[in-house]
């Protein structure tokens, strides 16, 4: 009997994640694309949507005009630029834009009123779903399907527009990362939240009906949904498939697909992959202090400011531009700031009063 066994082929029945799962559990492809609210779902997006604007809605921002060689802050500052919606703390309205601009591609906000020279008093985001941009001169802005008057709405772009169109086109839109993202997590989570089940193969030396696969089949996917090891008579044998090399399996390689994905978010939206977690590999970039993290971040959003400065400064009258102050963000530790000040002050640029403004202490008092 044991030489008529070699005689005969084996008999390889498969099990996969839809047995032990159930066949729609594991059912990843839809039709249609992923929206931008959907976008929201995944952790990469999340991570660098969250981090870009958390970055932008630090830094402070002002009206100044040109006096001579120097540029002044405008003393008061314009309500516009102060609280630009009463309704909303600065800091979120800023959030709120960059998030719209990454998301979809531009943030849209309606002027709220105007004030005596006619420039609007405030402005407040919409929905960006509610939004939309047809080309024109100028731009047709719809919201909620009416068409608005250009004068009516403030558009900040992103730093992507192409030749012909008035939107901007948000990062994972132009490159098709969406959709991917959204699988590779969602793949994860379910095996995960299924017991990890590996791709495996049930072999039997002698010839089984179908019945008897079933029946073989159902005791070793009961015994994973159990977390308990599966019991076999003699001449069968259970091989997981090894996750890797080519062939592997896409069940236990989803952790490397999505950290890949990660990183191509990551690289999409200008943000090194290691500040929000990801290993991109031999690739990552290292910084010597905070200092010079902290740059590379100004560095990343920069086109960005450069956008929404020109925006904002059209909010405000004839010979005042808008800008960001990023030295708030790049200020270094105390021991760094002093021995920039000794440096100013001994070459004589800078005075030891406005030293202390920048240190919030009061003036000297005089003697």
């Amino acid at each position: 009997m044991r030489g008529l066994r070699g005689l005969v082929a084996s008999e390889r029945r498969a099990v996969s994640f839809q047995d032990v799962w159930g066949s729609d559990a594991g059912e990843l492809v839809r039709s249609g694309a992923y929206t931008p609210h959907e976008a929201v779902g995944i952790s990469a997006v999340v991570a660098c949507v969250r981090h870009r604007a958390d970055l932008v809605a630090q830094l402070p921002f002002e009206a100044l005009r040109d006096v001579g060689a120097a540029a002044i802050a405008v003393s008061p500052q314009p309500t516009q630029i102060t609280r630009p919606d009463p309704h909303q703390l600065r800091s979120i309205w800023l959030a709120q834009m960059m998030i719209s601009r990454d998301l979809y591609g531009n943030a849209v906000g309606v002027v709220l009123g105007r004030g005596a020279d006619q420039r609007p008093t405030g402005v407040a985001w919409v929905d960006p779903s509610r939004v939309q941009i047809s080309p024109g001169a100028p731009p047709v802005v719809s919201i909620d399907g009416q068409v608005r008057p250009f004068g009516d709405v403030v558009v900040v772009p992103s730093t992507f527009c192409l030749p012909g169109h008035a939107a901007g086109s948000p990062p994972l839109h132009r490159l098709g990362l969406t959709e991917l993202s959204k699988l590779a997590q969602e793949y994860g989570r379910d095996w995960f939240r299924n017991g990890a089940v590996p791709s495996v193969t049930v072999e039997s030396d002698t010839p089984l009906t179908a019945e008897q696969a079933e029946q073989i089949r159902d005791r070793v996917v009961s015994a994973w949904r159990e977390r308990r090891p599966a019991v076999l008579g003699s001449g069968l044998r259970v091989s997981t498939v090894d996750s890797s090399g080519s062939s592997g399996s896409s069940e236990t390689r989803w952790s490397d697909v999505s950290t890949v994905v990660g990183v191509q978010v990551a690289q999409a939206f200008g943000v090194d992959p290691a500040t929000v977690g990801l290993s991109a590999g031999g690739s990552s970039v290292t910084y010597a202090n905070r200092s010079d993290a902290k740059q590379a971040d100004i560095d990343r959003v920069n086109a960005d400011l450069v956008v929404i400065q020109e925006a904002l400064s059209l909010l405000v009258p004839p010979g005042q531009v808008v800008r960001f102050n990023t030295g708030a963000y790049l200020r270094g530790d105390l021991g760094a700031r002093y021995e920039a000040y000794s440096a100013g002050l001994g070459a004589g640029f800078i005075g030891v009063d406005e030293v202390r403004a920048w240190e919030n202490l009061p003036p000297r008092e005089a003697s």
